[in-house]
């Protein structure tokens, strides 16, 4: 026997929540490697290809990587500017100075492209260095996978959850979700 009652159930006192959709424009290097999966994509569709050769599932996660960050999928291309890894890594610096005083703590989730121990591209370490760069201090950026978690957030209920919850001492929070324009995910 269970009894569940939900957030909604509990009218809890929490922060009221602002969300903002960031929208960043691809590179032309995003639009190419999209160009290209439509037509994988379309080959996949007409049954063209072997399933083990290429399938939806591996297209959607291509799509998904060149979404985030062009490097994701060949390491050499250049850093973009307007990316949406740069446009989150300005908003993180920006509320840091912004809220230095306050000593607020900000939660960034990614799904992909976590760090390894060999020397492939990854988004967090790439966040991570842009931040030290701007003048954050180290030792005040951490990854969840540093505490050994045995769960992972996975929708963005959840995420929000983690910010939208009694106890927050914060009238309002701000959650921030961004998106490459005319790639495969917006969230």
């Amino acid at each position: 026997m269970a009894d569940i009652q939900t957030t909604d159930m509990l009218n809890l006192p929490v922060p009221e929540a602002m969300f903002e959709t960031i929208v960043v424009e691809p590179s032309d290097w995003q639009k190419e490697m999209v160009q290209e999966l439509s037509e994988c994509a379309a080959l996949v569709h007409a049954r063209r290809v072997e399933p083990n050769i290429d399938n939806m599932l591996k297209i959607m996660t291509d799509g998904r990587k060149i979404g985030l960050d062009q490097r994701l999928m060949n390491p050499l291309l250049p850093d973009f500017e307007g990316s949406k890894v740069n446009a989150y890594t300005d908003k993180v610096f920006e509320i840091w100075s912004d809220t230095g005083s306050d000593r607020l703590t900000q939660l960034v989730f990614c799904d992909f492209s976590t760090p390894n121990k060999d020397v492939r591209f990854n988004v967090y370490d790439d966040i991570k260095t842009k931040l030290i760069k701007r003048g954050i201090p180290e030792n005040e950026i951490a990854f969840i996978h540093d505490a050994d978690c045995l769960w992972r957030p996975a929708d963005l209920e959840q995420r929000a959850g983690r910010i939208i919850r009694q106890g927050n001492d914060n009238p309002e929070v701000q959650i921030y979700r961004y998106a490459t324009s005319g790639t495969f995910v917006l969230y």
